[in-house]
């Protein structure tokens, strides 16, 4: 996630990113020691049962027990951790940027969520990867880059990339997998989003159309195939992937969105 948000020490971070759930706002106290804190949160991934929180501030990742609001581990990186995800077993993928002079290199790191184990280091890869996301399965680990490729690697070995799914040399911006894990979205820049069948031919299976502005997010439904997206349109719309049916769409014109929505879940 670009940016990120500047807290001051000893604040508290809300996070609303379970309500497709249900659930209420979670809160966690946010008190790194001030050797290790940046006041510069990039990302927060929550475990599927909300037991543990992980933060990506700077060059660190912390792990947290969210029923008492205790750091578990808080692992060190070289570069600056952009994005992270925990998947339904337990392990963490963080996004690390990295410069060699002016040159952007990214690398995913996969870790354990209980320790912060580091388990995996996967290949530096030249370019910004700018988001990782695992099925809901869990067996595949998906990033998207801006090279325009949507590479897909297998959890159980992390041994390669098992899948590259690439269209028009567009670069992608985010990425979700499906409830059952048999289809991926990502978007591309110019505003449109892409659905592949993992068991397909490497062609997009389908594409929607109609955002005005940059997609900033997106995210398949837990129960079904239908995919909401969000971009600085000022819109989010749900669609029917199975037919690229638009099936709902709210606006800034409608009072709900006065500026760009950079984020749903």
């Amino acid at each position: 996630m670009a940016g990120g948000f500047d807290i001051p020490a000893g604040s508290i971070v809300s996070d609303q990113t379970d309500s497709r759930f249900g659930r209420a706002f979670h809160q966690i106290l946010v008190d790194l020691p001030s050797d290790t804190y940046t006041d510069h949160l990039f990302d927060i991934a929550f475990l599927p049962n909300e037991s543990k929180l992980a933060t990506a501030t700077g060059d660190r990742v912390a792990i947290w027990d969210t029923s008492v609001h205790k750091v578990l581990a808080i692992s060190q990186f070289q570069g600056s951790v952009v994005c992270l995800h925990i998947s339904t077993s337990g392990l963490l993928a963080a996004i690390t940027h990295l410069f060699e002079g002016s040159s952007l290199y990214s690398r995913i790191t996969v870790m354990n969520c209980d320790d912060g184990e580091i388990l995996q280091e996967l290949e530096i890869v030249p370019g910004e990867i700018r988001a990782v996301r695992f099925s809901p399965d869990p067996q595949w680990l998906a990033s998207d880059s801006a090279d325009g490729k949507l590479r897909i690697c297998a959890t159980n070995s992390f041994d390669g990339i098992a899948k590259v799914f690439e269209h028009r040399n567009i670069t992608f911006s985010t990425v979700s997998f499906s409830y059952d894990s048999s289809r991926i979205a990502a978007t591309y820049s110019d505003k449109s989003i892409a659905i592949w069948k993992l068991d397909g031919s490497g062609e997009p299976e389908r594409f929607l159309l109609g955002h005005r502005g940059v997609i900033t997010s997106i995210q398949f439904s837990p129960i079904d195939y239908s995919l909401s997206s969000s971009a600085s349109d000022k819109t989010v719309r749900i669609w029917d992937t199975n037919s690229e049916v638009e099936l709902v769409t709210t606006s800034g014109s409608d009072q709900r969105h006065a500026q760009s929505v950079i984020r749903i879940e």
